[in-house]
Order: C-alpha cells, then structure tokens, then sequence
C-alpha cells in the first residue's frame, strides 16, 4: 500500500521543477538548470521517437508491487504474430489511466512474457513530456507523445505495438463509477493509422478515483474545466480517493486484450474503408465488454432475472417473519457465534428450569446501544438449547430487518420475527416456543447509560395483555453490562440538535440512529451477564380487564427489580445504584 501511494504521488517531481527554478540565483542550481536546458532542447524529439526503454527500469519492483497493491491483472484472447504491428485502443480512461501505465509501459504483470516479441510503447498527452525530469522517467519506460509522428516512428518496424487511451482528456471527465462512457464513436483517427488494431477493455479502471463531475454535475467549476481542456488540451481533474493523502480507491483493474482486427495497408485508406474498420472495431469492443462483465462484478442479464426472482420470493415468503421465521439449528450452531461469545464473555444463567410444554414470552431489559445479549437467544452460542431443554427461543425485531433483502433471510434462519402482535400470538400458539421482547425499545436506546439503569417499562403492557391472551407465562430477565458496551451521543451532549434530531427521525421511522461513538472504535470490551427469573404464572384469557392486566404488569416489575438488586453486587453494580423506571 505504502509503494502504492508513492507511486501515486510521484508527481512531486512537479514540485522539484518548482524548486530548482526558484532556486536558480544559486551557482550549482544554476549550473545544473542550464546544463539540463542544453539537454532538453538537444533530446526533443526523443518523446516523438519511441522513448528509450530501459529493461531494468520498467522492471522495477515498486511497479510490480503497485500492480499487487490494487491488484490488476491482464488478459489475452489469443496469440499475437510477433512480426505485425498493432496498434492497442485502450478503454477506458477513468481518473488516472492507471491500469494502461502499469501494465503495458512496465513488466508489473510480465507483458513480455504474455505477449513474447512484441515491444509496447504507451502514448500519452505530450504535456507530460514537457515536465522536467517527468519525461525522463517516461522515457524510460517507452512512454512517446500521442501525435502522428509518434504513432508513424513506434510503427516503422514489425514487432512493435502503440498502446493508446482512445478516449483521452474528455473520457477522463465523463469517469464514473458505476456507469460505463466510452469516447469513441467520432474518434477514427487511429484507424487511419493502424496497420493492425487490437481492442483493450480494462474493467475496474474508473473505479480508481471519483471524478468531481459525478457529485456536483454543471456546475460553474465543471464549465471552467471545460473552457481550460479547450485552451490547453487537458482539463484539471478534480477527483477524490482514500484517506487523508486521497490515494486511488483499491479496486481491482482487469484489462482484457481482444482479438486483432487484421487490415490491409493503404498509404490513403477511403472514409468508408475507415469508417468500415472503426464500427468493427466498436463492435469486437462492446464484444469483450459484454463477454466478460459478469466476471468482473458488472450487472448483467442473470442479475436481473435473479433479483425479480427474489422479488417474487419476497412477497411469497411475506408472513414468515409474522410467524417465527424459519429457525436452522445448523446455522444457530455456527461456531462464530460462540466465538463471538466467547470474545465478549456472554453468559447466561437460569433461576429455574422452565416446562418444555409451556409457551413463554421472555421480557428482555434493557435495551442498550448495541443488544448484544440477545444474540445469546438467538442463536446457541451459549448452549440456551442445554440450559432450556425442548424449547425454541424467537427473538423479536423491528420491521426494518425482516424487509432488508438477504438480511431478512438470515435472521428468519435465526429464528427471529417482527415484533407485532400478530408474531407475538403466532409463535405463543406452539407449546415450547418463547418470545424474547426487548420491553424498553428504541425508546430505551436513546436512554442507555453506563452508569445508571434506566428502564422504560412502566407503560408498556402490551406484552403482558398478549402473555394473558395466549395463556403464555411471563419470564422477567436481566443483562448485566448490556449499556456498558457503547456510550451515546445523548448521554456526552444532551439536548443538542443532534439529540433533537434523533427523536425526530424516532418519530418518523419508528427507530432512532443512536448516535454512538462505536463508529470511531470498536464497542467496549466488557462481560454481559443475562440472568433469567422465575416465570409468572398466568392464566388463559381472551379479553382480560385492566385490573388484571395491571395485577401482572406490577408482579413483572417487582420481580425483575428483584433480579437486579439480588445480583449487582456480584456484576461490580454500586449498592446504592437503583433502576430508575421511566413513565
């Protein structure tokens, strides 16, 4: 990575011209300036006349270890002559025309031995031959000037090959990174030149950096860059890349080379010969790009078919997440989730055994950031299946979850289901099953506290008229730690508009984003310990009175306060902490 950024900012050699110039009033600067300016006007042409490719220097490690750092590979259609001449379009240009410097003007992916006998000669703007010190470097490497001499000299004998990026300066503006522009179609001049021409598509290649014209689009700098192409040929790019030296995105670049075009040598080709060449030329083009796009994770046909498959799937399998979802003990066993368990010391213990011929809602609390103690329910990274023989533990969630295409499959595997009364009386019909409610909600997120329990259950009772309803027993139990794991927003900065915010988008989307800083670092570290009461017998009734409803409610709350205060002195809890239960 570290050659990778080197290599991407080797254009501090700008920077070094800026020096030396400025520099100048100094005798050995000035001696070295002018020594270098006889040699630049005496070494002119050498840009126009192949370069001077120097095998050890395009050799260069640091080059093979940029082509691993991304990583980019090359790929031919079949054998090249090495006694022809051919001429190389290369597609397309993105933000830097990474992918066509690295592999075709160095031996970062073995070229040579790819294609053995030919020699490649990259053509680029000849702005970049103007540069002191840069066009040395380009020299040596076999980079020339794109212009007709260039083309004309790299094509004089057999054997060699001119690799050119045929949209050039305006392909650069229009890079995107999830649409393909190619600049081709009006641009025939290279036809002319070829003798035999060879399509290079190289997937990945806009994906390098994000181009400004794709986030602020005609806006007045966009028409500035326009006007500056105009007058000098090339515009300023403005793009964006990773981290705070905006190295390029590290995107793999797969560059596929076509089958040649074999054309016969006129010395004054007609229009319609070249226009004949040129649209066999787009079509071999589109051909790769079509061919090989699915295997570079470009949408394709079969993409289509199966996300309408799955939308078909989806409303078939609607009411699987009203309904307990589709729990796969094979995947409630993988061992990440012990790990995991293990990794954050997650515990579970038990007051009593339970029935297995008795259907359970298991109030949870609290809720914390990140629930991570549910996940003890969820799956049997702690052996609940052996702690709780014959029963089968539903972890109820939000909405959002189960209408997430894939996601919703995952946690249907897992046994979860929405949190809806209808969920709730589905899975209670089964003997054995068990409802995990996390009471507080989103409304208890936005009050989690590392160092105070806070519990919003006071009026919540809707569980406890489903519990009554489906002649379901009540099973208080509390999480040790649960609020220690990340620390929010609200409890550093209470009452900001970010805090207001947060309720605001509660209020709309029925689930807060909490702001939490486990964004910036992992979640803390810290042991979860759930312990699960005693059940609270209830009796079946299909339309229980608020008296009733409130008997139990009061019960369930005497008893989870009880839980708490009967084991926080072991959890590290101060004596004199209480939970404070919000209306």
């Amino acid at each position: 990575m570290a050659v990778g950024i080197f290599f991407h900012l080797s254009m501090a050699l700008y920077v070094l011209s800026y020096f030396l110039l400025t520099q100048i009033f100094t005798n050995w600067c000035c001696r070295l300036t002018l020594a270098y300016a006889f040699w630049f006007v005496y070494d002119k042409d050498t840009s126009s006349r192949g370069g001077r490719p120097i095998q050890w220097v395009r050799r260069l490690n640091c080059f093979r270890r940029l082509a691993g750092y991304y990583p980019m590979t090359l790929e031919k259609t079949e054998e090249l002559d090495p006694n022809a001449k051919y001429v190389f379009g290369y597609h397309p240009h993105g933000g830097s025309a990474m992918g066509s410097a690295v592999m075709f003007a160095t031996e970062a992916v073995d070229i040579s031995r790819i294609f053995p006998g030919l020699r490649f000669h990259l053509l680029s703007h000849s702005l970049l031959h103007v540069v002191p010190y840069v066009r040395e470097l380009l020299a040596a490497i076999g980079v020339c000037d794109v212009g007709w001499r260039s083309i004309d000299y790299v094509l004089r004998d057999v054997g060699h090959a001119a690799v050119i990026v045929v949209g050039g300066a305006r392909e650069a503006l229009m890079s995107d990174f999830d649409k393909t522009f190619i600049v081709l179609k009006n641009r025939k001049g290279f036809v002319r030149m070829a003798i035999r021409h060879v399509p290079v598509y190289a997937f990945g290649e806009t994906r390098l950096f994000k181009v400004h014209m794709q986030v602020f689009p005609w806006t007045k700098l966009n028409r500035l860059q326009r006007i500056y192409k105009w007058l000098c040929s090339y515009p300023p790019l403005i793009v964006s890349g990773v981290g705070l030296l905006q190295h390029p995105f590290r995107v793999p670049i797969n560059a596929i080379v076509g089958k040649p075009i074999l054309v016969v040598k006129q010395d004054d080709p007609s229009d319609d010969t070249i226009s004949r060449i040129h649209a066999q030329y787009m079509h071999e083009l589109e051909k790769i790009y079509e061919d090989n796009k699915a295997r570079f994770g470009y949408f394709t046909d079969w993409c289509c078919r199966l996300t309408l498959a799955y939308a078909f799937w989806f409303h078939y399998d609607n009411e699987t997440n009203n309904s307990g979802g589709r729990p796969n003990q094979w995947i409630r066993q993988w061992q990440c989730f012990r790990r995991f368990a293990a990794s954050r010391s997650l515990t579970l213990e038990k007051t009593v055994d339970l029935d297995p011929g008795q259907s359970y809602i298991f109030g949870y609390h609290p809720h914390g950031a990140i629930p991570f103690g549910t996940l003890m329910f969820a799956t049997d990274a702690v052996d609940v299946s052996r702690t709780f023989p014959g029963l089968c533990f539903h972890v109820l969630t939000l909405k959002g979850m189960h209408v997430t295409p894939l996601l919703r499959e995952f946690v249907a595997a897992l046994g979860m289901s929405k949190v809806t009364g209808e969920s709730i009386d589905n899975i209670l019909q089964q003997p054995g099953h068990v409802a995990v409610i996390v009471v507080g909600g989103v409304r208890e997120i936005t009050m989690s506290d590392p160092d105070k329990t806070y519990l919003f259950v006071k009026s919540r009772k809707g569980f406890v008229r489903r519990a009554i309803k489906n002649g379901a027993h009540l099973v208080p139990v509390f999480s040790f730690g649960e609020t220690r794991v990340a620390k929010l927003h609200t409890q550093i900065f209470p009452w900001t508009k970010l805090t207001r915010f947060q309720r605001l988008f509660k209020w709309f989307f029925s689930s807060p984003p909490p702001s939490s800083f486990s964004f910036i670092k992992p979640p803390h570290r810290v042991p979860i310990h759930a312990i699960v009461g005693r059940p609270i017998f209830v009796e079946q009734n299909d339309h229980p009175s608020d008296e009733v409803v409130d008997r139990i409610h009061a019960q369930y709350i005497d008893d989870l306060e009880r839980i708490y205060e009967d084991n926080k002195a072991r959890f590290g809890v101060e004596s004199s902490n209480r939970i404070i239960f919000v209306e």
